[in-house]
């Protein structure tokens, strides 16, 4: 079939409310990628506050379904986190499951697509095989982590696995998130590993702008560190910032950027080792103004861990961003990050949950010159097996053979 002729129904918990949304906003990314090889996309998501509830974005038709009223309507960035920490989360997310299952059959009886891709197990991935099933066509789900929340509810894994096994095809972000998901029983023949896109920033390009904004954080003589990601406890921030205790060879300055729960926790932290001074904390920058942090930065740390629930990184996308922002690269040998990072070809691994081995590494790479240059030359190699285009192109081929057969 020709890709002109190709509907794809992307189905999704979580998708960006805005062009300057940083909120997963790497499904949007390939739909638009897919949108530009002239597939027709709609993307079927929860209404979230502020949002449209119908909008044209880069050519990809999104149709957000309202399901509670919107001051009740919660924000679906992961599904355990609204269960154990929103009040009423379970069932808000009951809620919501239904309204989305309802709205998705009716907004395909009307323009029937040839394939539904559901992100995440639950509630896209589970929605998109049943209504593959329904409409007779080919069903693809995107597993973009969530391992812990299954592993925690064995009932809910049972019914999820035995859902996953039915589906056309399994798409994983990473060889890690693949090893595990067979590990809970989902066949070896049903999922391929396909990287995620990432959503790369706009560097600044105005110097008066970009020092104004670095004089505004620290003197031009200290360097800064930056981590942007979710404040929750895998992402390890607080080791972090523990490691800035054992910096000494160099004077630094953490941007910590972001959203999440973990936000007051960590800001009591700073205080409590007394380094409120080396700590910068942005909370929910826009895309433009996550161009303007890379700018000012001279190193990227992503001190990810496991955490209490299992959960870790899948693959680590904000890793891939700040690589092609030009930063040199530390992160935590867990989960998927080994899938794109080589110690001390492409970036550092330190150790998980050690505030020393980070400091030793922060100091290494601001201090070595020619290892910097060297991790960032093969850094721009590595970029090349991540980009939108390729990904796109990656993905249409999946759709065209699984439609063939």
């Amino acid at each position: 079939m020709d890709s002109q002729k190709i509907k794809v129904c992307s189905i999704s918990s979580t998708y960006p409310d805005s062009p300057n949304s940083i909120i997963h906003f790497f499904v949007h990314t390939i739909n638009k990628e897919l949108a530009k090889l002239n597939v027709s996309i709609k993307a079927i998501t929860p209404h979230s506050k502020g949002a449209l509830t119908k909008e044209l974005m880069d050519k990809v038709l999104i149709k957000r379904f309202r399901y509670l009223p919107e001051k009740y309507e919660i924000n679906l960035i992961s599904i355990a986190e609204v269960v154990n920490e929103s009040k009423g989360g379970f069932f808000k997310v009951v809620i919501l499951t239904l309204n989305f299952f309802i709205f998705t059959f009716f907004e395909c009886l009307k323009d029937k697509p040839d394939i539904f891709h559901g992100h995440w197990a639950l509630p896209g991935g589970f929605i998109a095989i049943v209504m593959s099933k329904i409409f007779r066509k080919k069903s693809v789900v995107t597993l973009h982590g969530g391992i812990a929340l299954l592993k925690k509810f064995k009932f809910l894994r049972k019914i999820v696995i035995r859902n996953l096994n039915q589906a056309s095809l399994i798409i994983t972000n990473s060889n890690y998130t693949k090893t595990k998901f067979i590990e809970m029983g989902v066949k070896k023949d049903k999922i391929i590993r396909v990287f995620v896109p990432p959503n790369f920033v706009d560097l600044e390009t105005d110097n008066q702008s970009i020092n104004q904004y670095r004089n505004s954080i620290t003197d031009p003589s200290t360097k800064i560190i930056l981590v942007i990601g979710r404040f929750v406890e895998y992402k390890g921030i607080e080791y972090l910032i523990r490691s800035l205790l054992k910096i000494e060879k160099v004077k630094v300055h953490l941007i910590v950027a972001g959203y999440g729960l973990l936000l007051k926790n960590l800001q009591d932290l700073t205080k409590s080792l007394g380094i409120e001074n080396k700590v910068t904390f942005i909370v929910g920058p826009s895309h433009q103004k996550l161009g303007l942090i890379h700018s000012i930065s001279d190193v990227f740390v992503l001190p990810s861990i496991v955490d209490s629930g299992g959960e870790t990184e899948g693959l680590g996308m904000v890793i891939l961003e700040a690589m092609k922002s030009g930063l040199p690269v530390i992160a935590s040998s867990v989960g998927g990050i080994g899938e794109i990072i080589e110690h001390e070809v492409n970036g550092l691994l330190v150790k998980p949950k050690d505030p020393i081995s980070i400091a030793n590494a922060v100091e290494r790479i601001l201090s070595d010159k020619e290892l910097e240059r060297k991790i960032i030359s093969n850094a721009n190699k590595t970029l090349k097996n991540f980009m939108p285009e390729k990904l796109g192109r990656e993905h249409l081929e999946i759709y065209q053979n699984l439609i063939k057969k």
